[in-house]
């Protein structure tokens, strides 16, 4: 386990690492960039830093938060649990190892997985009903969304998926998307959106969090801003650290 950068969580997990391009959001990967850099080191191949590495240790790290605090633990920052060079026996492993662990007083840890490949995911899932994500409240279901075109193609597959909380990263945005029907039908319960940062950062125009923003709000549904100056709200779901709401 480690503590996280990352806004929307207080620690990161990575059972896997590894990954390989899928879609324009791709093509600045803060991940790879990372891998590269930790190359031969913590588990990271010298040759293939990014290829899809599975880490034993990872699961046996998990029980480092059993009874402590509850959190929200992003599970794969440093890669993609549904890529396809992931045996299904693994991902059984990750999900089994997720559901053992509990925070104080027996309080469930939130788990946030995220992917690329929501297909991989929903055909998992629908393998394995009794051990996969039904009925696991403490389970939050996401896709990123960069743009429109991954939207559209993504987020019908999400609503198939059973799960808790269903949500959606739009980081990095790299065009206005519009998910107004993905929130009145009530599949997403979560919405993150942030712009590409780092060498190369393609621009993301305020507009376009203003629109998101006022989608999520007309549903009342969360919305997680993560720009660090001009952000709308950082709010979550089950009535988590909610902040000022900003209307423009």
């Amino acid at each position: 386990m480690a503590r996280t950068k990352i806004e929307w969580a207080n620690e990161s997990w990575n059972p896997v690492t590894g990954c390989s391009a899928v879609s324009s959001g791709c093509k600045n990967c803060y991940a790879r960039k990372m891998a590269n850099r930790l190359r031969g080191r913590c588990g990271y191949d010298a040759n293939d830093p990014f290829k899809i590495t599975l880490h034993e240790d990872k699961l046996v790290g998990l029980w480092d938060l059993q009874g402590k605090e509850s959190v929200r633990i992003f599970v794969e920052s440093m890669g993609d649990l549904f890529h396809d060079d992931v045996p299904d026996e693994w991902i059984d492993r990750v999900v089994s190892a997720a559901e053992l662990v509990y925070g104080r007083g027996g309080k469930l840890h939130d788990y946030l997985f995220l992917t690329k490949r929501p297909d991989r995911m929903y055909r998992w899932a629908e393998r394995n009903t009794l051990r996969g994500f039904v009925d696991h409240p403490n389970f939050w279901m996401g896709v990123t969304a960069e743009n429109q075109e991954m939207a559209d193609k993504r987020l019908p597959v999400l609503k198939m998926l059973p799960a808790a909380i269903r949500w959606v990263s739009i980081e990095p945005m790299l065009t206005a998307v519009n998910i107004e029907p993905w929130l009145k039908n009530g599949t997403l319960k979560f919405v993150v959106a942030g712009p590409e940062t780092g060498a190369g950062a393609r621009k993301a125009e305020s507009g376009w969090f203003m629109s998101l923003y006022r989608q999520c709000r007309k549903y009342d549904v969360p919305f997680f801003d993560k720009r660090k100056v001009g952000g709308l709200s950082k709010q979550f779901p089950k009535g988590g650290e909610d902040v000022e709401r900003i209307d423009k």
